[in-house]
């Protein structure tokens, strides 16, 4: 990824849950949109070489996919907690009647 791509990428994950969906599926939709098949294969061909060199030169570590399930997996139940919380705040709390 170039340097350019990883400022747009920060910026992007910086925004909020819903502009960042809608951002990733109007990105996805451009993937391939008029572009040779030969291009795509080329590109790829190039973005695997760029990583093959950078673990090759130790600036890119390569990662267990337990370390990814488990990265996942806190990932998920974070989402969880805050996603609780914030029905839990949004959901009314029962009145007292004086009787």
């Amino acid at each position: 990824m170039t340097a350019e791509a990883q400022r747009i990428l920060d910026a992007a994950m910086a925004l909020d849950e819903s502009d960042r969906a809608m951002l990733g599926a109007i990105l996805l939709d451009s993937i391939g949109d008029g572009e040779p098949a030969e291009e795509i294969e080329a590109a790829w061909s190039a973005e695997i070489q760029r990583r093959i060199a950078a673990i090759d030169s130790g600036e890119m570590e390569l990662v267990s996919s337990e370390q990814v399930k488990q990265r996942m997996q806190e990932i998920i139940e974070r989402a969880q907690s805050r996603q609780a919380d914030e029905s839990n705040r949004l959901t009314p709390k029962p009145r007292r009647v004086a009787g």
